[in-house]
């Protein structure tokens, strides 16, 4: 039995049955878990690389469903920042501290510039680690992610990243 592993909870969020050591379990929980999404959902393996997303994500990124698959959240196309405007490194990013920890990671707001267009959208961001049933082997992680870039908080955080972009001299 393998499932979202939420450590808050101490149990498994949801439960899928698949075969431990195959990328295609990975691939059939990612339809599973994309398919009638209402929020941007993203499915990534232990590595970072996007196995599946749904049409919600690939509107938010600017992009396709088919350019995501194979891409890793760190990509060229757009830069994540902290809600402070600070760069967000790879550990920093929910997935990544999901993958590292074995924990979810809830309600983080990450901010995504698009590349060239320069465009900021604020995310909502939480990630459940995908695990080989409750102490199973760490397989991937799924990023939930809602658009609230008009809301306070968001607005706050744009703020953040303006007055870093002047007094680094790049507005």
């Amino acid at each position: 039995m393998t499932g979202i592993r939420d450590e808050h909870q101490g149990r498994p969020a949801a439960a899928l049955a698949w075969t431990s050591g195959s990328s295609e379990p990975l691939r059939a929980a990612a339809r599973l878990f994309t398919a009638d999404a209402d929020c941007a959902t993203v499915v990534q393996d232990r590595d970072g690389v996007v196995m599946a997303a749904n049409l919600r994500a690939a509107e938010l990124l600017s992009t396709t469903v088919e350019d995501l698959a194979g891409t890793r959240w760190l990509s060229p196309r757009w830069h994540a920042v902290s809600e402070w405007g600070l760069p967000l490194i790879p550990e920093q990013h929910p997935a990544g501290r999901a993958i590292i920890t074995g924990a979810s990671v809830p309600g983080t707001l990450v901010g995504l510039t698009m590349v060239p267009a320069r465009r900021t959208v604020w995310l909502e961001t939480t990630a459940h680690p995908l695990a080989d049933g409750p102490a199973g082997p760490l397989l991937g992680v799924l990023v939930l992610m809602k658009d609230v870039t008009e809301g306070d908080r968001a607005r706050c955080a744009m703020d953040c990243l303006v007055a870093t972009l002047r007094a680094a001299g790049q507005d």
